[in-house]
């Protein structure tokens, strides 16, 4: 499969979920919806990136890290589904609106790395951290050489 034929694909994928989920939201409960409004996120974020490969704009790598950490902050929720600390944040996003009431991210995939580590008997413990590492650096300024 080509290049263009995955990002095809890809948006193809992309607007199947997303239509899935509008069609779906109203049957949801809160928790269900914050889940799939994070999910959401995600997609659109996914859409836009696809897109500027199309076009060969190296500001697509812009939006990898804020997808990534929407994609950090959906697994935590859904990790550690039914524990005090996750429904205290869904009921502060729920009732309040408030989108700040998540751990640091970095904290987050701490708590990833150590939860997979149990439960996959992966070696190494910081995984899911060391990759937002790595995207942190991606997004500040550093000036790159493009090949053309």
């Amino acid at each position: 499969m080509t290049l263009k034929e995955k990002i095809t694909y890809s948006f193809q994928l992309n607007t199947t979920l997303s239509n899935l989920i509008k069609r779906e939201i109203d049957s949801f409960d809160n928790y269900e919806k914050i889940l799939f409004s994070y999910l959401s996120v995600i997609i659109q974020h996914h859409r836009s990136i696809t897109k500027l490969i199309e076009k060969k704009t190296l500001s697509a790598l812009t939006l990898l890290r804020p997808m990534y950490e929407t994609y950090i902050k959906l697994s935590w929720l859904m990790t550690f589904f039914n524990t005090k600390k996750v429904d205290k944040v869904i009921s502060k996003i729920y009732e309040r609106k408030d989108n700040n009431s998540f751990p640091t991210l970095d904290k987050m995939t701490k708590e990833l790395d150590e939860e997979y580590s149990k439960v996959q008997s992966i070696e190494n413990k910081n995984y899911i951290y060391g990759h937002l590492e790595k995207i942190k650096n991606y997004s500040i300024a550093i000036p790159m050489q493009v090949h053309t």
